[in-house]
């Protein structure tokens, strides 16, 4: 392996990690991206210089370069029918054909995961999570609870595909029986999943092709050796993590460094893995949840859009008290990357440095713990005041602000969707090989 850097969100997701991944491909020559976190549920938009978009769910947000490989590694959750039109997609919009390695532990989300994910948000009512309604809460609920699902691997042998994906019907039929649902359109549609005839069969047909990518454990580690650098590509935010979030708003993956760290030291032990964590300068949270610097009815021009199932996506003033606690829940990260710093253009920053908790300034969140801790704390934070401070004019008096309020410096800054808004502000760790243009 050449280099490697791993792209971690600190807040709620959404902070412009498909960009920073695209521009550190191109800047540094790495030709391996790999997603070891999260699932199908990601939105990580890239535009490119010369006017092409994708969304990338699944595949990795470098592959607009040629000759970039994407490794889907475990603790990744696939949605394989959702990654063959992901593909397709991608080539439409005017990508090169991906080369995708599928490592065989990776789980994956059958039909029925995604339709009871659904049944269950839309169950809870008011008191509904915020799922993507993609079926990926189902499966890593499984995974931790040392349930039998299918996994990449069983793409090579149907027989045992096909069994477990009987398994999961079954198991998903029996949680559907305990939900009491309202009579809604929405679940009148996921419930004929469950009935209608021929499910089975046109899922493994689909799926079927997807055998010809998988790869062995081993395979996996010699790429990753021979490759000229790879970017590992995080998913959701730390603030969403399964262990560091505040239930019941948050997901399922661990959003943080561990699973990169763990892919280089067992494959390539003698690499240094460079931590960035990416934080927008004016913060967003898509869906329910606690969020004191939220400014009410201040949008911005957003490629993550609201949709039905994680409802609208909020703005906010930069939590510096947020900000601490995710870095500190992460371990600390080498250098910061700030994004959004064009809406400095229209928009005042202002930065949140303490709370108003009963009247009583806290200038910090206690340190994770267990899901009644965390619980905890997302009740204070559902309570709590933001103090904010005046209005920050200027982008060099800005990045100072937040460099003083976080004690970690900003490395790499963003004004834009394009790699080419990507600045190296000399001192961070972007070096690698020659530059790749698309």
């Amino acid at each position: 392996m050449g280099r490697a850097w791993a792209v971690v969100d600190l807040g709620f997701g959404d902070a412009g990690k498909g960009l920073v991944v695209d521009a550190l491909v191109r800047r540094t020559g790495a030709d391996v991206v790999v997603r070891a976190q999260g699932g199908a549920q990601a939105a990580h938009t890239v535009h490119t210089p010369d006017g092409r978009r994708h969304t990338f769910a699944q595949l990795g947000a470098g592959s607009f370069v040629a000759g970039t490989c994407t490794v889907l590694a475990p603790g990744m959750i696939v949605h394989p029918t959702a990654l063959r039109v992901e593909a397709e997609r991608f080539v439409a919009a005017g990508g090169p054909p991906p080369e995708v390695w599928l490592h065989p532990g990776c789980a994956l989300i059958t039909p029925y995961d995604q339709a009871l994910n659904r049944l269950r948000e839309l169950a809870r009512g008011a008191g509904r999570h915020g799922s993507c309604g993609v079926g990926v809460g189902e499966v890593a609920a499984s995974v931790l609870g040392g349930e039998e699902v299918p996994r990449a691997g069983d793409l090579c042998d149907v027989d045992r595909l096909r069994e477990r994906l009987c398994t999961r019907r079954a198991r998903a039929r029996a949680v559907l029986a305990e939900l009491t649902l309202p009579d809604d359109p929405r679940v009148h549609a996921e419930r004929a999943v469950f009935d209608t005839a021929g499910v089975d069969d046109a899922w493994l047909a689909r799926v079927g092709p997807l055998a010809s990518i998988v790869v062995t454990d081993d395979e996996v580690g010699a790429r990753l050796r021979a490759a000229r650098g790879v970017i590992f590509e995080g998913a959701q935010g730390v603030l969403l993590d399964r262990t560091r979030g505040f239930p019941p708003h948050q997901g399922w993956t661990d959003a943080g460094f561990g699973p990169a760290a763990a892919l280089v030291d067992r494959h390539c032990p003698h690499t240094t893995l460079h931590r960035l964590g990416v934080l927008r300068a004016f913060p967003t949270r898509h869906g329910a949840g606690p969020f004191p610097s939220e400014v009410l009815g201040r949008t911005f021009p957003e490629d993550n859009s609201p949709n039905p199932w994680q409802g609208p996506v909020r703005s906010g003033d930069f939590d510096a008290v947020l900000g601490r606690y995710a870095l500190a829940a992460v371990g600390g990260v080498d250098t910061l990357v700030l994004t959004w710093l064009d809406a400095l253009a229209h928009t005042p920053f202002r930065l949140v440095d303490a709370y108003l908790l009963d009247g009583v300034p806290t200038a910090s969140l206690p340190a994770p713990g267990d899901a009644a801790h965390q619980a905890g704390i997302g009740r204070l934070l559902g309570r709590a005041q933001a103090r904010r401070g005046p209005a920050v004019v200027g982008e060099p008096e800005v990045l100072a602000a937040v460099e003083a309020a976080l004690g970690v410096p900003v490395g790499f800054v963003s004004r834009g969707r394009t790699a080419s808004t990507f600045e190296d502000r000399g001192i961070g760790e972007p070096e690698g090989g020659a530059p790749r243009p698309a």
